[in-house]
């Protein structure tokens, strides 16, 4: 009798993994091509991210209560078993596994971790530490429940970067936001402006923690021969849709524009603005060396709450020219170190009127010292914990 041979069909994959599977190229796809376009398109950008995230999760639930070939159960081995495949693919052992092998199996966690941490860190990174991290929750909790008194800080306006971004509006991450502090005794604020727009939407104890500039690293010095014409209008910070600065780049004014700085949008001001100089991050006596030789700082920013680049350019004996916004207002104020116009274009020009010696002179009166002194002003007294302080002393 001849031998007949026999197929059988074994099901790899369900119809929703095949799903994610081509979604999630796509996905992957749209991120990574929008984020080297930037601009406008950067809001393509987050929802390619949040859609990530939650095909993500739902990939994460089919693991567990999907269909059989879905479950992670199903295919994923114990290292004993992935140690052995690798061992027969060494040996060049043919393997007859269908469907993932005990390696790909770990290789499928890999990715999935690898992707979620990708999507996660590139919609909630931003420019600061975010107090309200896992670690300053615990610290939240922990001082909640054993009655320790404690005081936070706001720095950043991050539901204005969050609408910025997503379109989400800020009103909804406001809200959010309000329940971290509500049991500090302070919260810390940089300037009179953040407090007050934060009391209107429901903040308390808030007090005034402003910021310093180091006067001895920052310091006038003789502006060099420069292969480019002046007036050189320098900006300074983070290349990102937050910062504005297209409105610097789109200046029609004489002289030459420097950018400082890095960020997901550099690629793409890059190519925009040709006649612009990108000089990358630069940092220490590097960055106080473009300070000095600029004419005019130039801060298009309208969603910062403080601005240290401001006092870093005036320490320099740079002037300042920006939007009479939050930030800037607070830290300029009416003192003739600068100009604040709604006709950014028209501030470069006021600023360049003004006094390197008065920049510098205000400056000085805005050490790291005072900013220390002002923070150890608006800490609360321990009470029953005070017999802990010559142990942090120590």
């Amino acid at each position: 009798m001849g031998r007949q041979d026999a197929s059988v069909t074994i099901k790899v994959w369900d119809a929703p993994v095949r799903l994610f599977h081509w979604l999630l190229l796509a996905l992957v796809a749209v991120s990574v091509s929008t984020g080297y376009i930037g601009g406008n398109v950067m809001r393509w950008h987050v929802w390619s991210g949040c859609a990530i995230l939650g095909l993500l999760f739902f990939r994460l639930l089919w693991g567990f209560a999907g269909s059989t070939t879905a479950r992670f159960a199903h295919f994923v081995r114990g290292p004993r078993a992935a140690l052995g495949y690798a061992r027969g693919l060494l040996a060049r052992a043919p393997s007859h596994t269908p469907g993932h092998n005990p390696l790909g199996g770990w290789m499928v966690l890999l990715l999935l971790a690898s992707a979620a941490l990708q999507a996660g860190t590139g919609l909630f990174s931003n420019d600061d530490i975010a107090t309200e991290g896992p670690l300053g929750l615990a610290a939240r909790r922990y001082c909640v429940a054993e009655g320790i008194p404690f005081t936070t800080s706001f720095h950043t306006r991050l539901p204005e970067y969050v609408t910025l971004r997503s379109r989400l509006h800020a009103e909804w991450t406001y809200a959010a936001l309000r329940r971290f502090p509500r049991p500090a005794r302070r919260t810390m604020v940089p300037t009179d402006g953040i407090r007050s727009e934060l009391a209107r939407r429901g903040f308390t104890n808030l007090a005034l923690w402003s910021h310093g500039v180091d006067i001895d690293a920052f310091r006038p010095q003789p502006k060099r021969e420069l292969p480019d014409p002046r007036p050189i209008l320098l900006y300074v910070g983070r290349i990102a849709v937050e910062k504005n600065l297209t409105a610097f780049l789109d200046l029609d004014c004489a002289g030459t524009k420097y950018v400082v700085g890095d960020g997901p949008l550099l690629p793409a001001v890059r190519r925009r603005y040709p006649e612009a100089r990108f000089l990358g991050v630069r940092t220490g006596a590097d960055l106080a060396r473009l300070y000095a030789d600029a004419d005019v700082l130039v801060f298009p920013s309208l969603t910062d709450t403080f601005g240290n680049v401001l006092l870093e350019a005036l320490a320099c004996g740079v002037p300042v020219a920006a939007y009479p916004v939050i930030g800037p207002r607070d830290v300029l104020g009416t003192a003739p170190v600068g100009c604040l116009d709604a006709d950014l274009a028209r501030a470069v020009r006021g600023a360049l009127l003004a006094e390197p010696s008065a920049c510098r002179a205000f400056a000085e009166q805005r050490s790291w010292r005072q900013s220390a002194e002002q923070f150890l002003g608006n800490l609360v007294t321990l009470d029953r914990w005070q017999s802990l302080i010559p142990l942090v002393a120590a």
